[in-house]
């Protein structure tokens, strides 16, 4: 975005422009917006497709350093279980401003109740844009519910 700065001296109004940096906006599509129960991502396969938008781009190698991708994602619950099984293979720069993440399938992943995943991009991944806002997808906890009884009572 350019902007013209005004400065008055002696008289004379002086303009010269300014670039200013653009705020980039993420926002997450993909299955992992559809299917995002325990057991779907236990399963794999789902994708995690990141859009930035308002003058933000990738910058060419998003896609080569698995690092990078293991930290933009933050979780109070077991998701560390599927950032350390990511691979290359699993990341792609669609284009200059989608990003897709296709999940390997982990049994280990368990969760005990609903599980909020954030993603903060830092500006380090972006060629033009800067101050991504965070996302966010919540993983939904499947435990069966069980009743227990205790005579005529359900306790």
């Amino acid at each position: 975005m350019r902007i013209f700065k005004k400065f008055l001296l002696s008289g004379l109004i002086l303009c010269f422009p300014v670039l200013l940096s653009a705020e980039g906006t993420l926002s997450v599509a993909g299955s992992i917006t559809l299917n995002h129960s325990e057991q779907d991502i236990i399963d794999g396969n789902q994708e995690i497709i990141l859009n930035i938008t308002n003058g933000a781009t990738w910058i060419a190698s998003v896609a080569d350093s698995l690092a990078d991708w293991q930290s933009v994602f933050a979780s109070s619950g077991s998701w560390y279980e599927i950032s350390s099984l990511l691979s290359l293979a699993h990341l792609e720069r669609t284009n200059d401003t989608v990003f897709t993440i296709t999940l390997p399938a982990s049994a280990a992943y368990t969760i005990w109740a609903d599980e909020t995943v954030t993603i903060a991009i830092p500006d380090e991944l972006l060629a033009t844009g800067s101050a991504l806002n965070t996302s966010a997808f919540t993983i939904t906890d499947e435990a069966p519910v069980i009743s227990i009884y205790s005579g005529s009572t359900l306790l």
